[in-house]
């Protein structure tokens, strides 16, 4: 997935944090319990004379089982999605994982030295509690907004970024 150039190592690796796949998932686990309080009713006296000659509980059951597959393959894609967003930093260079879907993903990737300014974004008393949030960085590349969302421990890869652009920039010095 990543390929790492010659004496370079993985510094730090991050993904977005817990909470926001829980949030994900919780929506999935919802929706599969709520058809359970509405098959109590298909044994009411009503839906019978609906479906006469029909086997109505099998025929939901079915059909529920049916549901299940389509939120536990939901799932296996919020899962995806989260496990495979990663962001990683090494001696040379900030990498950028972004999975959209399961069979699309972009990887982005800037040098060290080319960041100019890192910006940590908190929304809200919840992210702040938590710990999660935004990471922008200004570079001097192609594309000059880096933004890593909704990450674990922001402040603490920021910390992580700019003690490995500094020790980048003593390097750079002493080769002079």
């Amino acid at each position: 997935m990543i390929t790492l150039g010659e004496n370079e190592y993985v510094v730090y690796t991050a993904r977005k944090h817990f909470f926001i796949f829980a949030t994900e998932a919780l929506f999935v686990f919802v929706f599969a319990a709520i058809p359970l309080f509405f098959l109590p009713t298909a044994e009411s006296k009503t839906v019978h004379e609906l479906f006469t000659g029909v086997a109505v509980l099998p025929f939901l059951w079915y059909l529920y089982t049916l549901w299940i597959i389509i939120l536990w393959l939901t799932f296996v894609y919020i899962w995806t999605d989260y496990y495979l967003d990663v962001w990683v930093v090494t001696n040379k260079r900030v990498i950028d994982v972004d999975q959209h879907g399961l069979f699309n993903r972009k990887v982005s990737d800037t040098r060290l030295d080319l960041i100019q300014d890192i910006t940590v974004d908190i929304p809200g008393i919840f992210a702040t509690f938590i710990g999660y949030g935004d990471i922008l960085m200004q570079t001097a590349g192609k594309d000059q907004e880096f933004i890593l969302k909704e990450v674990a421990k922001p402040n603490k890869l920021k910390e992580v970024i700019l003690k490995e652009i500094d020790v980048t920039h003593e390097r750079a010095r002493i080769t002079q």
